[in-house]
């Protein structure tokens, strides 16, 4: 049950890049409990998280700068 936890505080602090590795790492049981693809949906939930603590802390903000913060792979990703 620890591995469903960390996802959960992943998801809401918007670590995309802990996220990902604990997706990865946690792939055969998640694959097991059928989740995995449910997993891949949260993907934009963690973004979106992500995004709204950025927006706490700053009030303009270029995309390639979220994308960098985020580590998401592009700035298409990003919007």
């Amino acid at each position: 049950m620890f591995p469903y936890y960390l996802i959960v505080n992943y998801v809401k602090n918007g670590e995309m890049e802990k996220f990902n590795a604990l997706v990865a790492r946690y792939q055969r049981m998640f694959q097991a409990d059928k989740v995995l693809s449910l997993l891949g949906r949260l993907k934009h939930t963690v973004i979106k998280f992500g995004l709204k603590k950025i927006n706490i802390s700053y009030s303009k903000i270029s995309l390639a700068d979220i994308a960098a913060k985020l580590n998401l792979e592009s700035v298409e990703e990003t919007e």
